[in-house]
């Protein structure tokens, strides 16, 4: 190849980088822009062992920290304006209508308090943030909305049994839409995760094609 065509082609690959940075920043509405803070600990797992419907709230507390191992300096929480008839998600933080960055309105911390708020809490809706700050993850999850949602999701289920995959199906809130998480045993780069259910989405197209 030519140095000026593969200067070129480098040169189309870092904007092309850049912009998926960007979009990447936009979509978990984290830092507006604003570089955060050096330190941001993650929630750390603990293996609880086995837990069955008699253990103590404490082991599946800590189950549920194991599965949904997520960055614990911010989380978001569910909101609903039924006035304006809106709906979204918003970090929680300090000063919760002031201006500036996400960073300069103070997040509040996730904790196991919260997590167990949101697990017994029928009013509050807590949302992760699972892309730690070395591009890595624990859990993947995969959305599925519309009048073919289950259809979907299930070929989606089928596609990644199919990969070795592993997932678990859950039927979402309002009962018409569905999520498929597959969870791992150690953090793995997010560039991977995305590319394994890029590739379950993939197969599964071609499932619900062929039927």
């Amino acid at each position: 190849m030519p140095e000026p065509d593969r200067f070129s082609g480098l040169e189309r690959r870092l904007a092309e980088l850049r912009a998926e940075n960007q979009r990447l920043r936009s979509l978990l509405r984290i830092t507006n822009g604003v570089e955060p803070p050096p330190e941001q600990p993650t929630l750390a797992p603990v293996d609880p062992g086995l837990v069955t419907n008699a253990s103590p709230p404490e082991a599946k507390l800590a189950l549920y920290m194991q599965l949904f191992a997520a960055r614990r300096d911010v989380y978001a929480y569910h909101w609903e304006n039924p006035r304006k008839r809106t709906k979204g998600w918003s970090p929680v933080t300090r000063d919760q209508f002031g201006k500036g960055s996400l960073w300069d309105r103070r997040p509040l911390p996730l904790t196991a308090e919260v997590i167990a708020r949101h697990l017994s809490n029928t009013e509050l809706f807590i949302g992760l943030y699972p892309l730690l700050p070395d591009a890595t993850c624990w859990w993947l999850a995969a959305d599925f909305d519309g009048p073919q949602a289950m259809l979907d999701a299930h070929a989606y289920v089928k596609a990644a049994a199919s990969l070795g995959v592993p997932c678990g199906l859950e039927i979402s809130q309002s009962g018409r839409g569905a999520h498929v998480w597959t969870f791992f045993t150690a953090p793995v780069p997010a560039a991977d995760a995305r590319a394994m259910g890029t590739a379950c989405i993939h197969r599964a197209m071609g499932l619900v094609g062929a039927g």
